[in-house]
């Protein structure tokens, strides 16, 4: 009985020895991990929930039985300033916008007020100044190099036979 009791106690201490040492193996890797580790975790984790996935979803193309295309997509572009980033001398490179953005259009002409208004405006970074402008006019805007100007795409239905098919 005394041999039992003292196998007993031996299997106790081991297996509280066993116990203590996992815990202090836990409590050893979770110092290096939020402690050593930190700045690696922070920016894996970062990257993992500031991530950005673009899923595309343009409408398809429509075409007719001898294969003509009624329907497709075409981009046009939203052209806007950062009031912020505008630099002093911006109404100099707001005419040269605004002669890019008239070229070629019948539209009614661009009330430069309104821009100068809107850019006025230290307090907003976004201000609209044209939408619905071609890929062309898009890309001259952006040979002027000006890094407070950006453009948002938007896609659209572009009909053949001008829309009669919508």
């Amino acid at each position: 009985m005394y041999k039992t009791k003292r196998v007993c106690l031996r299997r106790s201490r081991v297996v509280f020895v066993l116990i203590t040492l996992s815990y202090f193996l836990v409590i050893a890797k979770l110092f290096v991990v939020q402690v050593l580790q930190n700045k690696y975790w922070l920016t894996l984790a970062r990257a993992q929930h500031f991530g950005l996935q673009v899923i595309p979803a343009e409408r398809g193309q429509i075409y007719s039985s001898d294969n003509l295309l009624l329907v497709g997509n075409t981009y046009y572009y939203t052209v806007f300033a950062d009031p912020k980033r505008a630099p002093e001398n911006y109404q100099e490179f707001l005419l040269k916008i605004k002669d890019i953005l008239e070229e070629n259009t019948e539209d009614e002409k661009i009330n430069i007020e309104d821009w100068l208004k809107g850019l006025s405006n230290k307090d907003s970074q976004y201000f609209i100044l044209q939408k619905n402008i071609s890929l062309d006019k898009k890309n001259k805007i952006q040979e002027l190099g000006l890094n407070w100007i950006g453009f948002t795409p938007e896609l659209k239905r572009a009909y053949s036979n001008n829309e009669i098919y919508s």
